[in-house]
């Protein structure tokens, strides 16, 4: 069994992550070109929308403290995050899809895969901040309620992000079959 290595990860990170899977024996680390620029495609081409809303939502949260003064202002912020870690989703299992990972997926699996890995994303999101209130006091989760409309939001950002991100890279074809091999029947 053969798994990429991510090349955003330090040297000496790699290092000791191939020294450890290929010293258990079970799975062997490679550097092959079939693998190593997947991800790193993915985050080079749609890794900058999450990492962007991350970064605004830090300096919304610690700078200007905004989630303070309009705490309704959480809510645009989930859907905004369900858009970016959808169409960032769909970036990687459209690079997993024409690497023949998923094997010959069709853009409706592409999409339900993408939606429901997003919601994912933000059901982790949520465990995140029920763990700074419990163990750092902060008043990140206003309550079920909130919690429930978090998920809504990013469900919602999702469905958005999900047919955003499958129609911009173009999910409509076969990636494993062969698209030249189609014509068209003439009357």
């Amino acid at each position: 069994m053969c798994i990429p290595v991510l090349e955003i990860l330090p040297k000496p990170i790699t290092l000791r992550l191939k020294i450890l899977a290929e010293f258990s024996g079970i799975i062997t680390v490679c550097d092959c070109v079939n693998h190593y620029p997947t991800m790193y495609r993915a985050l080079k081409n749609a890794g900058w929308f999450p990492a962007s809303v991350f970064i605004i939502n830090l300096i919304l949260d610690k700078k200007l403290d905004i989630y303070s003064v309009r705490p309704y202002f959480d809510i645009p912020m989930h859907f905004i995050g369900g858009v970016a870690m959808a169409y960032f989703l769909g970036h990687l299992f459209k690079e997993f899809a024409s690497r023949g990972f998923l094997g010959k997926p069709n853009k409706t699996l592409l999409l339900i895969l993408t939606f429901f890995a997003a919601c994912t994303v933000a059901i982790f999101w949520e465990f995140y901040e029920f763990t700074a209130d419990y163990f750092f006091q902060t008043s990140v989760q206003g309550g079920i309620p909130d919690t429930m409309l978090d998920l809504l939001m990013g469900m919602i950002g999702a469905i958005f992000g999900s047919h955003l991100g499958n129609c911009k890279i173009g999910l409509g074809h076969d990636f494993g079959g062969d698209a030249g091999s189609r014509t068209r029947v003439q009357k």
